[in-house]
């Protein structure tokens, strides 16, 4: 059985801006574009872990 870890899946836009860096508006944008998938909850925006770490592995590239 895989261990599971100890940060929690679901996000919100302020805990992603602590953990992953960049400003709350350039999250909030990508939710906006439908770029990130995002799970309503009540008032709360909430991100999944994958989907942020998914994003940002499909962003990278090599600068010329």
């Amino acid at each position: 059985m895989a261990t599971e870890s100890k940060e929690p899946r679901l996000m919100t836009l302020k805990e992603v801006v602590k953990e992953y860096g960049a400003t709350l508006w350039f999250w909030r944008t990508r939710v906006w574009r439908k770029e990130l998938p995002v799970l309503t909850a009540g008032n709360k925006q909430l991100l999944d872990r994958r989907d942020i770490e998914a994003f940002i592995e499909q962003n990278k590239h090599v600068a010329n």
